[in-house]
C-alpha cells in the first residue's frame, strides 16, 4: 500500500469542537470505527468502518483516519514537497525553505515584510487548526461536501504523500 492521504484541513478558532463534531458524525455513519487504535500510518487514529463506501469508492484500499490539532494553526503540505507560498505584498514565491518548516510569522526575503502564515497565498498546501488525514482513501466529492457542512469552517483539501 502506498502511504498517501487525502487531508481535509479546517481553519477554525474551535479546532477541538470541530474535531469532535466531525468524528462523532463519521462514527455514527459507520465510516470509521469508534475505538482509537495504534494501527494507523502516523500514530493513533481510527480504522475504516463498515460503511466506509459512503466516503470512498475504493473501500479495500482505505486504511485509517488520523486527526491533528494545532491551536495556533499549522501549515500542512506533503513531506515530498510541491507546496509553496507567495508573499501577500510583493508576490515573491517562497522557494528556499520547505513549506512544512517555515516559521510563523514569516518574513519575506524580497520586500522584508512579515506576515502570519494564514495571510500568505498558499499553493498546494493549507493553513489550519485541525486536519483529518484519510490514509489511502480516495474521497468522494459529495462526502467532502458533507464533512465541510459538519465542520462549518473554511476547508482546504490537499494530497499528502510520505
Amino acid at each position: 500500500m502506498s502511504d498517501h492521504a487525502e487531508v481535509l484541513v479546517f481553519n477554525t478558532p474551535e479546532p477541538k469542537q470541530v474535531g469532535v463534531e466531525v468524528l462523532s458524525r463519521l462514527v455514527a455513519d459507520g465510516i470509521v470505527q469508534s475505538t482509537v487504535t495504534d494501527c494507523t500510518v502516523d500514530g493513533p487514529g481510527y480504522l475504516k468502518g463498515p460503511s466506509a463506501e459512503k466516503a470512498t469508492r475504493y473501500v479495500n484500499q482505505a486504511r485509517s483516519l488520523s486527526i491533528r490539532y494545532h491551536e495556533g494553526g499549522a501549515l500542512y503540505s506533503s513531506p515530498e514537497g510541491g507546496g509553496w507560498l507567495t508573499c501577500p505584498s510583493c508576490h515573491q514565491r517562497l522557494e528556499d525553505e520547505r513549506v512544512s518548516d517555515v516559521p510563523n510569522p514569516l518574513k519575506c526575503h524580497r520586500c522584508l515584510g512579515e506576515w502570519l502564515l494564514g495571510e500568505w497565498t498558499l499553493h498546494g498546501c493549507a493553513f489550519g487548526t485541525v486536519a483529518f488525514f484519510f490514509w489511502d482513501w480516495v474521497l468522494r466529492d459529495g462526502f467532502i461536501d458533507q464533512v465541510h457542512a459538519w465542520a462549518n469552517a473554511p476547508l482546504v483539501r490537499i494530497h499528502y504523500h510520505l
